[in-house]
Formats: structure tokens, C-alpha cells, sequence
């Protein structure tokens, strides 16, 4: 779960899902909703995922095993939190976790603003600098992305979208590719 704000203003509540499909056996990580917010306070959010959840018969009673969110208070916090509400009202045995996509944006900040090696600085800046190319030679061809798509079944693994990475609230003014 993670909180965001559209171009108009309105906030949202993004909600994935990961889950284990009983058809294949495998683990599927899918998005779920993406619900209005009235306020960025736990108990709000906490609402909205129970909302979101119950809007398409899902019981979370049931389901939930874990949780994952970034590290603000609103989601975090054992007593004011989603993690708490979710902990106290759902189910007292779910695990928290901090989103491994939050930590490595954190992690990314963290290397661009201290005195970190030279070496560690062109390693991130070079893994940078391929990730910008590859996406660059797939997102704007269709034909490539179905190539790419292709893979899937050279490599017999799931073949993703590309996605690029953007600065966000998370790591204000990272550039990587900045000397």
C-alpha cells in the first residue's frame, strides 16, 4: 500500500496484492485498487483497504497473512498505523513489512547524499545509465516490447513491462547520471 496524490489533487490510496494462485501454485503480485482518501491519518487508510477489500468480496479475516507499506507513521505505527489497525482488528498474527521498493529509494537517496566511494557512485550511475538505454529501446515500439514479451518463453520465467525509475517524494533530486 502507498499513498499518492493525482495532477487534480485528489489523494489515493494505491493497493497490490500478492497471493499465491491456486491454479498454478504460483505467487502473483497484482494491483488491487485504488481508492479515495479523505486524509492521509492510519485510521482513514486503514478504512479504505478494508473497503477496497470487502467491495470485491475479499475477507481479509481470511486472507491476510502480511502486510507491506512504506515507513510513515500513518502506515507504520503499531498503535495509529495501517499495520496496527490491521494487527488489532484482522488478524493479530500479521506480519509487517517495509516495502523493499521504499527501502531501495531510501538506500538511493541515502548513496547520493553521502560521501560514498567513487567506485560505489559509477557502479549506481552505470546501473543507471542501462536500465535508461534498455527501457529506451522497448517503450516506444510495440513490436519490441511483444519481442521482449517473447523472452518469457526462451527463458521460461514471467517477462515483465519495463518500468524507469523516476525521482519522487521518496528521493527528491536524485539524479544519478549527475557528476
Amino acid at each position: 500500500m502507498d499513498e499518492s496524490t493525482d495532477i487534480a489533487g485528489e489523494s489515493h490510496a494505491a493497493i497490490c496484492v500478492s497471493y499465491d494462485d491456486p491454479k498454478t501454485g504460483r505467487l502473483r503480485d497484482e494491483f488491487f485498487a485504488l481508492p479515495k482518501l479523505t486524509s492521509w491519518t492510519g485510521a482513514n487508510l486503514f478504512e479504505a483497504l478494508v473497503r477496497a477489500f470487502r467491495a470485491r468480496g475479499v475477507e481479509l479475516e481470511e486472507k491476510l497473512a502480511s502486510f507491506s507499506g512504506d515507513g510513515c507513521a500513518a502506515v507504520a505505527s503499531e498503535k495509529k498505523g495501517v499495520f496496527g489497525y490491521l494487527r488489532r482488528k484482522i488478524n493479530s498474527f500479521c506480519f509487517g513489512v517495509h516495502c523493499a521498493a521504499h527501502r531501495a529509494a531510501l538506500a538511493v537517496k541515502d548513496a547520493g547524499t553521502r560521501n560514498v566511494s567513487a567506485a560505489l557512485k559509477t557502479a549506481v550511475n552505470r546501473a543507471d545509465i542501462t536500465f535508461r538505454k534498455a527501457h529506451r529501446i522497448f517503450c516506444k515500439s510495440a513490436k519490441r516490447r511483444e519481442d521482449y514479451k517473447g523472452l518469457a518463453d526462451v527463458f521460461q520465467c514471467t517477462v515483465r513491462t519495463p518500468k524507469l525509475f523516476t525521482p519522487s517524494r521518496s528521493v527528491p533530486g536524485f539524479r544519478a547520471n549527475a557528476s
